[in-house]
């Protein structure tokens, strides 16, 4: 199963704290990874402040050994973080699991929107949010999981545009890597910013809202 990535990895550590190694969290930014964080590490040493919680966005969400055995143990190898799932009328993304072998699950709409929970796995139906319209289109926007840097020129590729959050931002599929990245840098034919034109705002209308 493909999967949207409406929330992302970040590797969270405590400054001046080295030794005690990085833990990641699959989360919407970097203000909620360090906040998971903050609240796991205050349970054991209360005295460390939220200002010394750092995090570092490591690109798409992470799916650890663990969770695949958990997986696997519950009969859904193919499940990752990063699936699109739902709970009733509620739809969320799987972004870790817990130690009684259920799956945590941040949902975006429904009742249950914006709560980070515990789910069964006998409650989950996993869902193919790929299967809506898309846009072919072309961007140099750089992609960190495929060499890039970060404020450096990267190479002009083709993508798919799977939604748009009908401001600025949109998700989308590069070479196989799917990435919030502003409409700017959303191209209708191969080029670099400024010198073609950007995908309109007719065409990013017609697809799903990016929640």
């Amino acid at each position: 199963m493909k999967n949207l990535n409406i929330v992302y990895a970040f590797a969270c550590f405590v400054k001046r704290k080295s030794d005690w190694g990085l833990t990641i969290y699959n989360a919407r930014s970097a203000n909620e990874a360090k906040r998971l964080h903050f609240k796991s590490v205050t349970e054991i040493y209360p005295q460390i402040k939220y200002t010394d919680v750092r995090a570092r966005k490591l690109g798409i969400p992470h799916t650890s050994e663990a969770f695949k055995h958990t997986a696997q143990h519950r009969d859904m190898p193919g499940l990752l973080c990063g699936d699109v799932v739902k709970v009733g009328l509620s739809k969320g993304v799987v972004v870790g699991h817990t130690a009684s072998a259920c799956f945590e699950v941040l949902f975006f709409e429904g009742a249950y929107k914006d709560i980070r929970m515990s789910v069964h796995p006998a409650e989950l139906v996993v869902l193919d949010e790929t299967q809506g319209p898309v846009l072919d289109a072309w961007t140099d926007y750089p992609i960190i999981p495929l060499g890039d840097e970060g404020g450096k020129i990267a190479p002009v590729r083709a993508c798919k545009i799977l939604s748009y959050d009908r401001n600025k931002y949109c998700r989308v599929e590069v070479d196989g890597v799917i990435e919030e990245i502003k409409r700017c840098y959303l191209y209708s034919k191969p080029g670099r910013v400024g010198e073609v034109r950007v995908v309109s705002d007719k065409k990013l209308e017609t697809l799903p809202i990016y929640h």
